[in-house]
């Protein structure tokens, strides 16, 4: 019954405990957390639940934290965190005079095109007074005089329509087609995509003042949604895995997920780790190779008998508090995972793979973290249960022999 009980402590030590989450408690620790003006704290409890869950009440607390981090940032010129915390605050709770403030904070940073758009969505969504409606158009008179003296429109309109479009970068922010954007003088990229269709980019030339339209037909298709992975190398003698999952020697080539990826090689005491980064539907190659050892100068090792009576019990002692230790650091690094995503914001393929890579990482410290604890915890109880016996067997003797 004891090391059920001590087993069932350490179980609740682990972070997936506090990933079950009663949603009226939760509630009043984010709306505390808010009255505390502990802002980061509402949007990381709310960041946590919302991912599998919806709650209109933490919703508008998150939305409401964020508009708090966008007016601070703005405060202290930090313009593209601003823009961040707006754009979050917008995911949850779309509202027009969050739209004005984007607008606004993306003219500050001379992204023109996007500012009109924010100001468009604001006067569609409706609810601005009447000296709000009309100081947004005149900042829209404004901003678009003055794109056409330095770049002109972009239309982009799809066939089928509502393709995600992005200009000059594929994880850039996406608009729905058609869409109306401005460009400055030069040279631009358009990239589309859309599911079920094969996506596709073309290059436009931008002459100030002179408006382009572009229409563009998409193929039906799908590109590859998984790529391999090719473990070459000094393998022999080898546990490989990847992600965690074994991969025998015969299994050189391994599909995975685009994305990123971890190679482990054990071989011993010796450990070596890869990292790849897997393209859709491309290769890449995960090299292994250990240190050379010099065989030449073999040290003396002195063979000593060491007494069995106390040795085994105090080993067994050593070992559980490592154990738990080890427990204890993945625990840490599984919450600084579950943490760094959670703060990520997923506009493209790159954050995408970027939050799986630490949802697989949080996923590995969790498992190291039940065995650390657990296997831990079990020899700590019978090195130490094995200790007491020892000591009393050791005074029996002693008194025996006294007498």
């Amino acid at each position: 019954m004891a090391l059920w009980t001590l087993c069932s402590l350490l179980l609740a030590l682990l972070p997936g405990a506090a990933f079950a989450v009663d949603p009226n408690a939760l509630r009043k620790e984010v709306q505390a957390a808010f009255d505390a003006e502990d802002y980061d704290g509402v949007i990381r409890l709310a960041d946590e639940f919302l991912k599998t869950n919806r709650d209109p009440v933490i919703e508008q607390l998150a939305a409401k934290s964020h508009n708090k981090k966008a007016q601070k940032a703005y405060a202290e010129g930090k313009y593209d965190a601003a823009v961040l915390h707006l754009e979050a605050a917008l995911a949850l709770l779309p509202n027009p005079k969050l739209w004005k403030n984007l607008g606004k904070t993306l003219l500050v940073l001379n992204r023109m095109g996007e500012a009109v758009i924010a100001f468009e969505r604001a006067l569609a969504q409706g609810g601005l007074t009447k000296g709000e409606v009309q100081e947004i158009k005149a900042e829209m008179r404004a901003t678009r005089a003055k794109m056409r003296e330095l770049g002109a429109q972009v239309t982009v309109e799809t066939t089928p329509p509502g393709a995600t479009v992005r200009f000059d970068s594929e994880g850039g922010r996406g608009y729905s087609s058609p869409i109306t954007f401005w460009l400055s003088a030069g040279s631009h990229r358009v990239f589309v995509e859309k599911s079920g269709f094969l996506p596709q980019d073309r290059g436009v030339d931008i002459t100030a003042g002179k408006d382009v339209s572009l229409v563009i037909s998409l193929t039906a298709g799908h590109l590859p949604s998984e790529g391999t992975i090719r473990i070459q190398g000094e393998t022999e003698g080898a546990t490989l895995s990847v992600d965690g999952k074994l991969v025998t020697l015969a299994q050189r080539v391994v599909k995975v997920p685009a994305g990123r990826h971890v190679v482990r090689a054990t071989r011993g005491v010796q450990e070596r780790e890869v990292t790849v980064i897997v393209g859709a539907g491309k290769e890449s190659v995960a090299t292994i190779s250990w240190p050379v050892i010099d065989k030449r100068a073999k040290p003396r090792v002195e063979l000593t008998r060491e007494a069995p009576g106390r040795a085994l019990p105090w080993m067994l002692t050593i070992a559980g508090v490592a154990g738990v230790g080890a427990g204890a650091i993945f625990q840490a690094l599984g919450a600084r995972h579950a943490n760094t995503a959670s703060g990520i914001v997923i506009y493209g393929a790159e954050d995408r793979a970027r939050y799986d890579s630490l949802k697989s990482s949080y996923d590995l410290d969790r498992q190291a973290t039940v065995g650390g604890y657990v296997a831990g915890g079990l020899l700590l109880v019978g090195g130490v249960v094995w200790l007491l016996l020892t000591s009393g067997n050791d005074g029996d003797s002693r008194s025996s022999a006294s007498n």
